[in-house]
């Protein structure tokens, strides 16, 4: 029986969002969304910081990247922008979401999904 493919074949990638630069280049991506990983596989403060980091490094400059998470107390022990490779990135309030000031939008108050907007500069 010949196996299915969905999408084009050989533009699939799996493996670890730790390890991003096993993949690609850096200054690869325009954009990387993050959603569903932390709290679902990614859980402890040292791998999201890592996910975060290796981001960082294959976007390009002016880059973004978007990290949807439930933004409950028992998702998180700490607070994602007090990881270090948080802190190198610059936050944006994408202006088509009503955001001026802040860069997190609750998009379902419901389960208090929660999207970070960052930059790269």
């Amino acid at each position: 029986m010949k196996k299915k493919y969905l999408g084009r074949k050989g533009t699939h990638t799996i493996g670890s969002v730790c390890e991003l630069k096993k993949y690609y280049d850096l200054n690869y991506f325009d954009v990387i969304l993050y959603n569903g990983l932390i709290g679902f596989g990614l859980d402890m403060a040292v791998d999201i910081d890592k996910a975060i980091d290796e981001a960082y490094q294959v976007l390009r400059e002016n880059g973004i990247l978007i990290i949807g998470w439930n933004n409950t107390d028992n998702s998180l022990n700490f607070k994602l922008e007090d990881l270090p490779a948080y802190g190198k990135f610059s936050k944006l309030a994408p202006a088509e979401l009503g955001l001026k000031s802040t860069n997190r939008y609750e998009a379902n108050p419901e389960n208090r999904h929660t999207f970070d907007f960052l930059l790269k500069v």
